[in-house]
């Protein structure tokens, strides 16, 4: 029965709440942790947002080798 008595909190005591749970996060813990797939991940999203704002709806050849050598060094 004590699941059914549910107190829901205040917006004061939700949004106090919010903020410390806010202030704990690191955003960039997956870059830090994974600095080569990030850079891949960017560098792909930066390639398709510049072709497609370009209408040209293919990558460049001469990315291909680029591409390459950093999936290489993972």
């Amino acid at each position: 029965m004590d699941k059914l008595s549910f107190q829901p909190k205040t917006v004061a005591q939700a949004k106090q709440q919010f903020i410390a749970t806010a202030a704990n996060i690191d955003y960039l813990a997956p870059v830090k942790k994974y600095p080569i797939r990030s850079l891949i991940i960017a560098f792909s999203a930066g390639v398709i947002s510049h072709t497609k704002s370009h209408n040209k709806g293919y990558l460049s050849p001469s990315l291909l080798p680029l591409l390459v050598s950093i999936f290489r060094n993972q």
